[in-house]
């Protein structure tokens, strides 16, 4: 049993760093764009989490399994074009599964038919006055003296 919390020790001090570290992340979102872009962040922190203990489960599990001194003898399975095609197609369902909500985050960011705001010239027209800006819109820029 002592030899389970040694080891288990550096993977403790590990875990609680980690932690501790949580927050280094991305500031906190304001606007819809940067809550969708923080959210889409960890959705693919996420799903490379699990892919990386998925991985590292399976293959302690098959070394610890499958070692020379339990009686396993090494099986070739390199000609097998089951376990090829199998290990292709699973990544590449992984790809669209990640680039599908990312391409719908970047179409959203490029998308300006309907502005938040809309900034605000400094220079006048001929006359001297200001152009009107459109109802309902907010202005972005130095304020003016006497200007709303």
């Amino acid at each position: 049993m002592s030899r389970l919390v040694t080891a288990a020790a550096p993977f403790a001090v590990a875990l609680h760093s980690g932690l501790a570290a949580a927050q280094h992340n991305l500031p906190p979102p304001v606007t819809p764009i940067a809550r969708e872009i923080y959210d889409l962040h960890l959705l693919m922190l996420g799903i490379c989490a699990v892919i990386f203990v998925g991985v590292f489960l399976v293959m302690f599990y098959s070394i610890y399994a499958h070692r020379k001194s339990v009686g396993h003898k090494a099986e070739q399975f390199h000609g097998s074009t089951t376990v090829e095609i199998i290990w292709t197609i699973i990544p590449f369902f992984i790809l669209i599964g990640m680039a599908w909500p990312a391409t719908k985050g970047i179409l959203a960011l490029k998308d300006t038919s309907n502005p938040d705001l809309i900034p605000r010239s400094t220079w006048t027209n001929k006359e001297g006055g200001r152009e009107p800006r459109p109802a309902g819109r907010r202005e972005v820029g130095p304020q003016v003296a006497g200007q709303k």
